[in-house]
């Protein structure tokens, strides 16, 4: 059986590793990312449809595709939204993590399942949405591509970010 270490830093990590993204990817962008509107299309929208909003607030933390940004932009895709925005919300996202758990090892754990249940709730409101045939069709057939990059884009800065800051909260 696995045992939480530090339980009052874990929860509160993982808390936070879940809340975090969903604000953070629309805080670099005057909350306007890719054509998602946070007060119209996410506020607005939460009481008519809940479960296709919130598949639409989730996936909007997984548009910041690298592989085709840097494709068509070249190393200036990390200057210029979307991929800018997805590479500082997953790099403060393990970065404040790093800092508050302390530990290497818990936190590539923490970081990792955080990053995961927030997978596992945009593949739950995708089925459940009215849409649900569409909806998944939309990440594991048209663009499962774009997916994966952005899939890139967290598996890459997001120790980045959760290694400096353990460093940094030493």
């Amino acid at each position: 059986m696995v045992s939480i270490e530090e339980p009052g830093k874990t929860i509160p990590a993982v808390v936070f590793g879940l809340v975090f993204p969903l604000f953070g990817i629309f805080l670099y962008t005057q909350f306007d990312y890719m054509g998602v509107n946070f007060y119209n299309d996410i506020i607005l929208q939460i009481s008519n449809d809940f479960s296709y909003t919130m598949f639409q607030w989730l996936y909007s933390l997984f548009k910041g595709d690298m592989i085709n940004q840097l494709s068509i932009h070249g190393v200036a895709a990390f200057f210029i939204t979307p991929l800018m925005s997805a590479v500082l919300t997953w790099f403060l996202h393990g970065f404040f993590i790093g800092v508050f758990i302390k530990k290497l090892k818990p936190m590539f754990i923490v970081s990792v399942v955080s990053a995961l249940l927030l997978i596992l709730f945009l593949i739950i409101f995708a089925v459940i949405s009215d849409a649900s045939y569409n909806t998944l069709s939309l990440i594991f057939n048209a663009e499962l591509e774009k997916f994966l990059g952005s899939l890139l884009v967290l598996g890459i800065f997001m120790p980045i970010g959760g290694i400096l800051g353990y460093f940094t909260g030493r």
